[in-house]
């Protein structure tokens, strides 16, 4: 009876335990963001400081009107050749070939835009010099983000070709390696075929007994 209570109890505190205990859970695996997601704030960011620029408030002169024709072909590069550069990005999100296109179109972005702002402190108003320096910061987290990237990926890549080469050196010396003798062949034994000696048998001769000759008396 004691046995059977035992049993019981430890059976008893085994089912609290499984039952306290939390289920397993089926965490997702994280995945790498896409180039276009890495970079969409800021392009929103500097599409937002552009539009709203008013150059009608800027002192005239030269700067002015450069930095009015900088901020359309700003604005032109965010909405015609920087989206497909985005989207061949993202359709192979492991190729830098693909990637650098983009950083690069948005690297000539961010080279505009600083001239932009420049005019803006020179000749513009303080609020369009406030909104492009934000624009300026947060697109240059987004050319840091598109960069390091581009850099994780090419040592990804640097280290896959190591590795490769490594297990061709390999193959390369097994098979080049000289193949060790085969040990020599001993010679067949010869079979010999005995002889078979055939043993003759004497036959022992009777001795023939003498005859008289005929006409003499015994």
């Amino acid at each position: 009876m004691r046995i059977w209570l035992s049993f019981s109890s430890a059976l008893l505190t085994s089912l609290v335990c499984a039952a306290q205990s939390p289920a397993p859970t089926n965490t997702p695996v994280p995945v790498a963001p896409t180039p276009s997601t890495l970079v969409r704030p800021a392009i929103d960011s500097v599409e937002s400081a552009i539009s709203h620029i008013r150059f009608d408030r800027w002192k005239r002169g030269d700067i002015r009107d450069e930095a009015q024709h900088d901020s359309s072909s700003i604005l032109n590069d965010l909405h015609h050749p920087l989206p497909p550069l985005l989207e061949a990005a993202d359709l192979a999100p492991d190729s830098n070939a693909k990637l650098v296109p983009a950083f690069q179109n948005i690297d000539a972005v961010y080279d505009v835009l600083l001239r932009v702002y420049s005019a803006a402190r020179v000749v513009g108003q303080p609020e369009d010099v406030g909104s492009l320096d934000r624009a300026l910061r947060d697109l240059s987290e987004g050319r840091k983000a598109l960069a390091e990237r581009m850099q994780a990926q090419a040592e990804a890549h640097e280290k896959l070709v190591h590795e490769l080469r490594a297990n061709n050196t390999e193959l390369l010396a097994e098979k080049n390696a000289p193949k060790p003798e085969p040990p020599p062949c001993k010679p067949e034994p010869k079979h010999t075929t005995r002889k078979r000696t055939t043993h003759k048998t004497h036959t022992e001769k009777k001795p023939t007994e003498s005859k008289p000759s005929p006409g003499k008396p015994k």
